[in-house]
């Protein structure tokens, strides 16, 4: 597992409401996992939404993309076999949506 490779790197703590900074090996089971998933889809969306109209919205979450990226290739670098998620980039990639 990826975290027992570097348990203190900040990349393993999730932020969402329910986490509350610990570890993302701390979600044991179904109930904490579905809780986990609500709350950080519901903080991407507002990051997302919050803001202005379609352009800003669009921007808002190239910028997110593009953060990812960014962690997956740091976290690449110092780990064997991690693969980004292959269409983490198009998302990233997506100026024809601002057209």
């Amino acid at each position: 597992m990826a975290i027992s490779l570097s348990p203190e790197s900040h990349y393993w703590r999730c932020m969402c409401v329910r986490c509350q900074h610990a570890r993302l090996d701390t979600i044991l089971d179904g109930d904490h996992a579905y809780a986990h998933n609500t709350h950080a889809i519901v903080d991407v969306v507002r990051h997302v939404l919050d803001g202005g109209g379609r352009r800003e919205s669009l921007l808002s979450w190239r910028a997110k993309c593009s953060l990812a990226l960014d962690i997956h290739d740091d976290i690449r670098s110092t780990m064997v076999n991690w693969t980004r998620p292959p269409l983490l980039k198009a998302w990233a990639e997506s100026g024809a949506l601002l057209r």
